[in-house]
C-alpha cells in the first residue's frame, strides 16, 4: 500500500468516527439505539392506550382482539384449515404484508402460523373481520423476520372466509 493510500484511508476512518461521535452526541445521557428496547418500549406505550378504548379485548396471551364486524358461521379449530384475507401493518400504520394487494384470500392450517393468529381467529365467526394486534412474544419474537424487527408488535385486519378443512367448532354465544 503506497503512502497516498495510507493516508485516504486513515482520512476516511477518522471521518468515520467523528460522524459516529456525532451520532451520539445527538443522543439524550445514556441513550443507545437498540432497535428492541425502542420496539418494545413503544409496544407498552401503545397497549396502554389500545387497552383503555371501547371493544378492545385483551386475552391472557397478550393479544388484543376488536371484533370489527359479526361472521354468522362457525368459530375455526386450532386444528382447522381457514381461507382468510388479511392486512399486516406496523404499529405507525405501514402495511407490510396483505392478501388483498393479490386479490385472493389465503389459505393455511391455524397450525401453521404465529400463536397470534392461531389463538385470534379461533375466536372470529366465519364470514367475521376482526383487528388483531400481536405483541411479539406471540408473533415473532425478539429474532424478529424480515420484513419484521426484533421485538415488533403487528397490527392485522382479518376477515375470516371460511373454514376449509377440519371440524369446525360453534362459537359460543356472547
Amino acid at each position: 500500500m503506497n503512502r497516498r493510500t495510507s493516508l485516504v484511508l486513515l482520512t476516511l476512518l477518522v471521518l468515520f468516527a467523528l460522524a459516529a461521535t456525532a451520532e451520539e452526541a445527538q443522543k439524550p445521557a445514556g441513550q443507545t439505539i437498540d432497535p428492541l428496547a425502542n420496539n418494545k418500549a413503544k409496544s407498552a406505550e401503545f397497549f396502554a392506550k389500545l387497552d383503555a378504548e371501547p371493544g378492545v379485548k385483551k386475552l391472557p396471551s397478550g393479544l388484543r382482539i376488536r371484533m370489527t364486524q359479526d361472521g354468522t358461521g362457525p368459530s375455526p379449530a386450532s386444528t382447522d384449515t381457514v381461507s382468510v384475507h388479511y392486512r399486516g401493518s406496523f404499529l405507525d400504520g405501514k402495511e407490510f404484508d396483505s392478501s388483498y394487494r393479490g386479490g385472493k384470500p389465503i389459505q393455511f392450517s391455524l397450525m401453521e402460523v404465529i400463536p397470534c393468529w392461531t389463538e385470534g381467529l379461533q375466536l372470529i365467526q366465519t364470514g367475521g373481520k376482526a383487528t388483531l394486534w400481536c405483541p411479539s412474544e406471540i408473533a415473532y419474537g425478539n429474532s424478529g423476520r424480515p420484513p419484521i424487527p426484533p421485538g415488533a408488535t403487528l397490527q392485522f385486519e382479518v376477515e375470516l372466509i371460511e373454514i376449509a378443512g377440519g371440524a369446525a367448532t360453534p362459537k359460543p354465544s356472547r
